[in-house]
């Protein structure tokens, strides 16, 4: 049972960041977090949901969609939210649960990414995340098998991060403490979580400086 509100950490860190909080070495990062996409937007399977998560954040970002420095900071706060679920996971989630950890953790990420986009309060996007958890699941079955679910797993993650951001907006709620709650994310889905290491004290560690693409 975790002592911390991490979910609310975490939610604090996508409201209150900006372009000119990220550390310059998270900048040598990003290139390869955006190289690292690509791909999975060329897979057939992967494309109709990149294109249909584009829109929707162009409709609800207005103004023609995110740009620039706002694009890159919400790509950050999601990807850094991503990795520290990820880290307080543990491997276990995929080698002893056997759950895929990009569409289980990839939603949390993404909903966060769309409430630093558009500007919400802390409050707001813990609840989104707490939304997007309740559609967590796909399973590593692929591993022993030929099966292609691999490849959508991935891009799952994107609608279901916007879907839930979006139903957060309307004023569905979900759980503010969904990481540590005891019946919540990872009480799920890891039988070890590693609150404390990875999920408290969130600056000035950042562990997407440490993101390599998956060759």
């Amino acid at each position: 049972m975790a002592s911390g509100n991490y979910t609310m950490d975490l939610a604090r860190l996508a409201a209150s960041l900006t372009s000119k909080a990220l550390p310059k070495s998270l900048y040598g990062t990003l290139p390869i977090i955006v190289i690292d996409i690509i791909p999975a937007m060329l897979i057939g399977m992967v494309k109709p949901v990149y294109k249909s998560s584009t829109e929707a954040l162009t409709n609800i970002h207005g103004n023609g969609g995110p740009h620039g420095e706002d694009f890159l900071t919400a790509l950050a706060a999601g990807y850094e939210g991503c990795a520290r679920i990820g880290l307080a996971s543990c491997s276990s989630v995929e080698d002893e649960r056997g759950f895929h950890n990009p569409i289980i953790n990839g939603q949390l990420a993404v909903a966060a990414a769309v409430g630093n986009l558009l500007s919400w309060d802390a409050a707001t996007i813990a609840s989104a995340m707490g939304v997007a958890a309740s559609s967590s699941g796909g399973l590593v079955a692929f591993q022993t098998t030929d099966a292609k679910t691999k490849q959508i797993h991935p891009g799952h993650g994107g609608p279901l991060g916007i879907e839930a951001a979006l139903m957060a907006r309307a004023g569905v709620t979900g759980s503010p403490n969904i990481l540590e709650n005891e019946m919540g994310f990872l009480h799920a889905f890891s039988p070890e979580p590693t609150y404390t290491q990875t999920l408290a004290s969130l600056r000035p560690w950042w562990t997407s400086t440490t993101v390599l693409p998956k060759l």
